[in-house]
């Protein structure tokens, strides 16, 4: 009974805090960097930086920059994925989206949503065809947004293919999709090209929504060029 006794301890008795241990890590002069750029950083830098450095050739001719030189290491592909930031993309998507209110505007969302494609495969391009990180890049292309640029290009067209004195969807800049083409890609994309794509007009076209009072399908007015812009306003944003 004394030994257990004993081994019984107090809750509220302990050693109490040093004044080490007290200390805030603020405080600590480690904890403030000179510089608090990574390698990351750095790479990025330092390709930003190529852009600006003209390219002489063989022949002193004016040739570009150096930007393709340290591009050809994937380490400054790797830099560039870790380093992007998603949330400028989606907060310029949400903005265009609240502003949103004419054909222009809806193609406007359609184009925000090209650039984040043509980005991918930017990356997807200029990783060296042997590496491993080109077969995972184009992996999750295939898995995930394969197809899109034709679902996109489709309603791009089917919007062309709207009463155009009521609606008047603009033209359709095709070298926003040459990203996709086969002869820029390994046709991860699937994309089929521009001239064999049929238009689609399911982006503009609304759901029946049930009546709950009578049972009935509310039939809306599907000549309506407001409705037409709501509709694909909703699509588009569960698409992004």
């Amino acid at each position: 009974m004394g030994q257990l006794v004993n081994d019984i301890k107090n809750a509220y008795i302990n050693a109490g805090t040093s004044q080490a241990q007290r200390s805030l890590a603020a405080l600590d002069p480690a904890s403030v960097k000179i510089d608090s750029r990574t390698m990351q950083d750095y790479l990025l830098f330092t390709n930003n930086l190529a852009r600006q450095i003209k390219y002489y050739n063989a022949n002193n001719q004016l040739a570009g920059d150096w930007t393709a030189f340290w591009e050809a290491d994937n380490s400054f592909i790797l830099a560039a994925i870790e380093k992007t930031n998603p949330l400028p993309h989606k907060d310029a998507f949400e903005i265009q989206l609240q502003n949103t209110s004419t054909a222009s505007d809806i193609q406007e969302l359609i184009h925000l949503i090209l650039k984040v494609l043509h980005q991918i495969a930017q990356w997807n391009n200029s990783v060296q065809a042997t590496s491993p990180l080109k077969n995972e890049i184009t992996r999750l292309i295939e898995a995930n947004l394969s197809g899109l640029p034709n679902r996109l290009m489709s309603y791009e067209k089917g919007a062309l293919s709207k009463q155009a004195e009521t609606f008047n969807y603009p033209e359709i800049d095709e070298s926003l999709y040459q990203f996709a083409s086969k002869n820029t890609s390994n046709n991860s994309w699937r994309f089929s090209g521009f001239d064999e794509i049929n238009p689609d007009t399911s982006l503009f076209t609304p759901v029946f929504e049930l009546d709950e009072e009578t049972g009935d399908f509310k039939i809306p007015d599907l000549n309506e060029p407001e409705l037409w812009i709501t509709t694909a306003k909703d699509r588009l944003e569960n698409l992004f």
